[in-house]
């Protein structure tokens, strides 16, 4: 009953495909770039199905950030899931994206998205948003041209 369907749920490759993201991000906070590569590539692999568009788009441009990393293929997966991606998933991936190939054109994307959640956010919130979460910080920082805290 719900335990099998629990468990199926669990096996399935969108949770693998995050559960190999995480160890991508763990790896790259210790620095250790070619493990947190094979973890990202290995994350994208797994997260070609449906509903695991969000893992997707995080991982490749994460990965296409790091040296081997194909920013051509993380600007068309964007494309193709862009649109399908949470905001917050999609303001993330702009910004590793933009790291990885310089474009400020996505840095301002990403920019832009924050401005909308930001302005969605209740108003007494809005300026610690930017000042308390470490990617809002390093792009208004990129934006203005400073490296980022």
């Amino acid at each position: 009953g719900v335990e099998v369907g629990l468990q199926n749920e669990l096996d399935g490759e969108p949770v693998l495909a995050e559960v190999a993201y995480f160890e991508g991000l763990e790896a790259q906070e210790r620095e250790a770039g070619n493990e947190a590569a094979m973890r990202f590539d290995e994350s994208v692999r797994l997260a070609q199905g449906p509903g695991a568009q969000d893992v997707l788009g995080l991982a490749i441009t994460r990965r296409a950030a790091l040296p081997g990393g194909s920013a051509a293929e993380a600007e068309a997966v964007l494309e193709r899931v862009g649109r399908r991606m949470a905001h917050s998933a999609r303001l993330e991936s702009d910004y590793w994206l933009y790291r990885a190939t310089g474009d400020r054109a996505l840095l301002e994307r990403a920019y832009a998205l924050l401005n909308e959640e930001r302005d969605h956010s209740p108003e007494e919130f809005r300026e610690s948003m930017i000042a308390n979460v470490a990617l809002h910080r390093a792009i208004v920082a990129a934006l203005e041209g400073q490296t980022p805290t």
